[in-house]
């Protein structure tokens, strides 16, 4: 049986009309969820999908209804098989420890959304309910894999809510050729970074969806998160002035189980801490004393406080070195780290965060005045 990536048909719409409106529904709020994740828009000058011109044709957006995008399902595991509900078993963890354990075994039974990003990002139907999926290939992709691990676990470490995610190994199954995808995602074959779907928005760049959000305090956090790593790909000041800003890196889930009100998520972190030298360089590196403050977007201001900036600041102080290389050396060797590029990496994210608590808040609040 082949499952096509393309959306079911709803049951019970004899009318083409309606058909046709629930279709562009479904695509639009899958694609605003799928967006958010999948690094649209990465790198300065590119396109940055996700505004509402975009939602209403998300085949210009780059989602592939390509035939060959289908996954061959064959006799399934026992861990497959008593997987079938796990959707309703996510719906039951808790967010305080936003990693999961995905069994052995999992692999993508369909993909659902595919997006021709340098991340190679998909949205895949799996036994352990529907992921976002993370997997370029080669050199570059190691990089980018192991930026994102690094990233996300450092937001948890920081207090800010991130997706729950893990790592899923063997994501194609032990017969890769069972599943062919589009050319377009070359997903590899060992350790992918996974992260559970929820309900959500892209922030769209106005300041009517942020007055929604209820943990504000967020904003003040993520800021100093993006200059403790060095976030290229959020907002970044260029040297010639201008602001980098990739909105599309600003997710609010809706999710209720976070509670009442909308919160605003830690997301997308395949472009921190820059280039090569962190990791070859350590508290060597440049890019220890970088002055710039990353991660303010002008819409922000109003919502970053003195008090909260000073609390996120108290909180980088707490770094040590024991706790970065237990981080650092969670990731995959399998994405490139090695014994001496986790010394180095701890190295580097130790002395950044000094630097960075020892300049104090005034930095910041004279940022506020800058954008």
């Amino acid at each position: 049986m082949l499952l096509q990536t393309s959306l079911p048909e709803p049951n019970g719409l004899a009318d083409p009309g309606a058909r046709k409106a629930l279709s562009h529904r479904a695509n639009r709020s899958a694609w605003r969820h799928f967006s958010a994740w999948a690094g649209v828009g990465v790198g300065v000058g590119s396109p940055r999908w996700g505004g509402p011109s975009v939602f209403g044709s998300p085949m210009k957006a780059g989602l592939h209804s390509d035939s060959r995008a289908v996954c061959r399902v064959t006799s399934q595991s026992p861990v497959q098989r008593s997987r079938r509900t796990g959707a309703q078993s996510l719906s039951r963890l808790g967010f305080s420890v936003p990693r999961i354990e995905i069994p052995p075994g999992t692999c993508i039974r369909s993909v659902y959304l595919a997006h021709n990003s340098a991340a190679k990002v998909l949205v895949v139907r799996t036994g352990f309910g529907r992921l976002y999926v993370k997997g370029p290939s080669g050199v570059n992709g190691d990089a980018m894999l192991l930026r994102e691990w690094v990233g996300t676990r450092l937001a948890e470490f920081f207090g800010l809510p991130t997706f729950r995610y893990g790592l899923m190994s063997e994501p194609l199954g032990t017969s890769p050729d069972e599943l062919v995808l589009s050319d377009e995602s070359h997903l590899r074959h060992d350790v992918v970074f996974a992260a559970v779907e929820e309900p959500g928005v892209v922030w769209e760049g106005g300041r009517e969806q942020l007055d929604l959000v209820g943990n504000r305090s967020a904003f003040s956090r993520l800021v100093v998160l993006d200059t403790w790593m060095r976030n290229l790909d959020r907002c970044v000041p260029l040297q010639d002035g201008r602001l980098h800003q990739n909105k599309s890196n600003v997710f609010i889930s809706s999710n209720k189980d976070r509670g009442r009100k909308p919160q605003v998520l830690a997301i997308d972190h395949t472009h921190v801490l820059g280039d090569e030298t962190p990791l070859e360089q350590g508290d060597a590196s440049p890019h220890v004393e970088d002055t710039r403050i990353f991660g303010l977007f002008p819409e922000f201001v109003s919502f970053v406080s003195p008090k909260d900036i000073a609390s996120a600041l108290a909180a980088l102080s707490n770094v040590d070195f024991a706790g970065m290389q237990d981080i650092v050396g969670s990731v995959p060797p399998t994405w490139g780290m090695t014994a001496d590029r986790t010394q180095r990496l701890a190295e580097f994210l130790v002395a950044r965060a000094r630097y960075v608590v020892g300049r104090g808040s005034q930095p910041f609040l004279d940022a506020l005045g800058d954008v």
